[in-house]
């Protein structure tokens, strides 16, 4: 098994006895999600060492956007969703200065919110749209841009809403924060202006809804 050492990774506890981590795997930067294991033990502490984590897990005890899944090292990242039934409780991976969860309504395990990262127009009229967390969703509808963010239903990936990215959309920058979208500087150096005036660079976001989040984002 290949590991981390903890103080390269800002999400790792900082346990004296241990100086090594699990590496998380997946479409997420390392440094922007955490692996399964270290999920279950530090943050949601259903288990008391990475042992009975990985039993749990490999048991098909944890259900991760919409599906079992049995890979303790699969990196929980942006807006990623686990369920667990048996306990009757789902929660939300968010972004705050390093990625922590929420509880969300049992409901919301059936969503998830991605942003657009690239389109690509396919044979026959198609389009493939790339989202943050490596998914890769094929459409008919042509009306998606970069920086949208789409609503999919779990399991099965479909589209059920589409977030447009421009002023007056509600953005979560990479502290967490939930913050109105006043305008949009293009050219050599992109930057967002946000409504209370401050400019920030055109990256580490997600367009979450235009009057209200349309899921929950903080607790």
């Amino acid at each position: 098994m290949v590991y981390l050492k903890k103080l390269t990774v800002t999400w790792a506890g900082k346990k004296k006895t241990n100086t090594y981590i699990t590496v998380p795997r997946g479409a997420h930067p390392q440094d922007k999600c955490i692996p399964l294991v270290v999920v279950l033990r530090d943050l949601l502490k259903i288990a008391d060492n990475s042992r009975e984590a990985r039993s749990v897990i490999t048991s098909g005890k944890i259900i991760v956007d919409g599906n079992v899944c049995r890979d303790m090292k699969r990196g929980i990242g942006l807006f990623d969703v686990i369920e667990i039934p048996d306990l009757k409780k789902a929660y939300r991976m968010i972004i705050r200065g390093k990625p922590r969860l929420i509880e969300i309504p049992i409901e919301e395990a059936k969503k998830k919110l991605c942003r657009v990262t690239g389109k690509t127009v396919l044979k026959k009229g198609k389009l493939q749209l790339n989202l943050h967390d490596g998914k890769n969703i094929i459409t008919d509808v042509k009306d998606y841009s970069v920086n949208d963010s789409v609503l999919l239903s779990l399991p099965d990936q479909k589209i059920s809403e589409n977030v447009k990215f421009g002023p007056g959309c509600l953005v979560m920058i990479n502290n967490g924060s939930v913050v109105k979208l006043k305008n949009v500087i293009r050219g050599l150096h992109r930057k967002m202006v946000l409504d209370d005036g401050k400019e920030i660079p055109l990256k580490n976001f997600i367009v979450v809804g235009i009057d209200k989040p349309i899921i929950k984002v903080s607790e």
